[in-house]
């Protein structure tokens, strides 16, 4: 990923710091492992995803280190992504997805941002 990597870890614990990031943009929460191999196929899918959708910020959560985010997320099945939008989750996605999946996702989530942003 280098130095332009799009995913950014995220350690809070608490879902607060996503909702208020989630009021400026759209925000993809990974949840993943760095021993289930899903999760780094479903991460390079997002990654590639994110560099044509800049009004979208990407956060990855390792499960391992942070299990009562996960609890709390009730996450049964890795890898997992949220998509909020204005504090709410607007879309998910539970397991390896196809590419075409994810991309419905994302459209998904910025098709709820820009319905917020209407007068």
């Amino acid at each position: 990923m280098g130095n332009d990597q799009k995913f950014r870890l995220y350690e809070d614990g608490d879902l607060n710091a996503i909702a208020r990031q989630s009021k400026m943009k759209c925000v993809a929460l990974l949840f993943a492992a760095d021993w289930l191999g899903s999760s780094y196929i479903l991460e390079r899918f997002l990654e590639e995803e994110g560099y044509a959708h800049p009004e979208m910020s990407f956060y990855k959560v390792d499960i391992d280190k942070n299990p009562s985010l996960t609890k709390k997320m009730d996450i049964r099945q890795l890898p997992a992504i949220y998509f909020f939008v204005d504090g709410e989750i607007v879309s998910f996605l539970e397991g390896l997805a196809s590419r075409k999946k994810v991309r419905e996702k994302f459209a998904q989530a910025i098709g709820a941002r820009t319905e917020n942003k209407k007068p």
